[in-house]
């Protein structure tokens, strides 16, 4: 029997194998996709998350990890970015000299691509068995465990694995949580858009000296949220999504969302792949 199974190897699974591993508890995670995150996706990572981090040993990793967006500093709105009406919302989010005297580690801004890959090496060292590919089909609780179906999604293979505990870290939409009939609260969805990942050496000159964390476009043919990913030539642009309007993921084409992201930048002619 394995003490504990994590279903889901992402920041959260991830994690949890880390804090588990560092107090030898043996374990096992599973992750239905092959590898790490490719898409940048969430990079805040505030003081207290860097306080637990720090006591695993991982600050300086991650620090390292996230040098290239060390000196972003803040959320910008504007209209367009090539001489657009521009403000800052917020001047600093990654921390200043407030924060030294409440806690003992400053904020870092690491995005997902990069933060998974130092969480999955520390969690290996610590005896992590993580297991990429693969699937919980289904669970049984039982008076002594749960008895767990997995499937490596490859070949097809399935294999049955008993566990003392399940931890389900499989993301906001959790198959574990709605099957044991967990609900949510809150608001619910406030709003959809689609994340894209592009690259555009030519957006580098256009942002020029404006080194945000993230910029708000409120113009009327550009919308939407621009992200730096390395300050160079990747980036990331949250486009507005309407469902309720008949919009599918099939309106999103490459050449709509190029355009899109020239509208934004206030170049005709910008590179975008």
């Amino acid at each position: 029997m394995v003490p504990v199974l994590i279903v889901g190897g992402s920041l959260v699974g991830l994690s949890a194998s880390v804090f588990l591993g560092r107090l030898g508890v043996s374990h096992t995670v599973v992750e239905r996709r092959a590898a790490t995150s490719e898409h940048p996706r969430g990079r805040g990572n505030n003081m207290r998350t860097m306080e637990l981090f720090r006591t695993a040993g991982l600050e300086p990793d991650i620090r390292k990890a996230a040098a290239s967006l060390s000196g972003n500093h803040g959320i910008m709105q504007t209209d367009k970015l090539s001489g657009g009406r521009s403000r800052w919302l917020s001047a600093r989010l990654t921390g200043g000299a407030p924060e030294k005297e409440v806690c003992s580690a400053l904020r870092c801004a690491c995005s997902q691509n990069d933060l998974e890959p130092v969480l999955l090496t520390h969690a290996r060292e610590l005896g992590g068995d993580v297991r990429f590919g693969t699937e919980l089909v289904s669970f049984t609780e039982d008076r002594d465990g749960v008895t767990c179906e997995l499937r490596e999604r490859e070949s097809g293979r399935t294999y049955t694995m008993r566990t003392a505990y399940l931890l389900a870290a499989d993301g906001p939409r959790s198959p574990v949580r709605e099957r044991l009939g967990i609900g949510q609260s809150g608001g619910g969805d406030l709003f959809h858009n689609v994340s894209v990942t592009f690259r555009s050496k030519l957006l580098r000159q256009v942002v020029g000296d404006q080194r945000f964390l993230v910029c708000y476009l409120n113009g009327t043919e550009g919308d939407g949220v621009l992200l730096p990913v390395d300050n160079e030539e990747k980036w990331v642009f949250h486009i507005p999504w309407f469902p309720e309007r008949g919009q599918t993921l099939d309106h999103f084409t490459d050449a709509r969302i190029a355009d899109h992201v020239r509208a934004a930048a206030g170049v005709r002619d910008l590179d975008v792949e």
